[in-house]
């Protein structure tokens, strides 16, 4: 629990640092805060991480690294998103929540399609079908952008990338309890969360 509360110190440290207005009112400091904030965050990081997490041996630590890294590839590009879609497309913040809420859509249906009995993949291809989808989508996105597509693009991948995470997210949370002793269950199922924006 106290490296985990570290963790958490950590990552919010990072987000407070990053944070426009907290670096205008504090200036240099927030650098500080943010160097101090990684620091905490490397120290606390490998003291929650299954053993063998380092060289993804397969199971326990591998299924964790997987979620760690998808997870955070998908709600960095949804940052990315905000400021692609006020910026070059003018939108309002609030427009722009819209089309993002659409991407859930995708998440939900993923979600809801791993549990069906008329899918047939074991959970192992299932993570790595929502991986293989939420990295083909995400570099669509940059692909995108890059090219100037319209947002009707941009927002198909989106719906991809949410779909891929559905898949991946859910069965790795089950995997996680079937295959974690019980002293570090809690950990592993919520290691990704604070990867998340606050």
């Amino acid at each position: 629990t106290g490296f985990a509360l570290l963790a958490t110190l950590g990552v919010c440290s990072l987000q407070l640092a990053g944070t426009k207005e907290i670096g205008e009112a504090i200036g240099s400091l927030s650098a500080l805060i943010g160097v101090g904030g990684f620091v905490v965050l490397m120290i606390a990081l490998p003291k929650l991480m299954p053993a063998g997490f380092r060289r993804l041996k397969p199971g326990l630590p591998s299924i964790v690294a997987t979620r760690i890294l998808t997870c955070g590839a998908l709600f960095a590009s949804e940052n990315f998103l905000v400021l692609l879609l006020t910026i070059r497309y003018e939108m309002s913040l609030t427009q722009a929540g819209i089309l993002l809420s659409i991407g859930s859509l995708g998440w939900t249906v993923g979600a809801f399609a791993q549990g069906r009995d008329w899918i047939s993949l074991r959970k192992d291809q299932l993570i790595k079908l929502g991986t293989v989808l939420m990295v083909i989508s995400t570099a669509g996105i940059a692909f995108s952008a890059w090219a100037g597509f319209g947002l009707w693009v941009i927002s198909g991948c989106y719906v991809v990338s949410g779909l891929g995470a559905g898949l991946m997210s859910s069965v790795s949370s089950v995997l996680n309890m079937q295959l974690s002793e019980e002293g570090e269950l809690l950990s592993l199922i919520h290691i990704s969360e604070p990867t998340r924006p606050l």
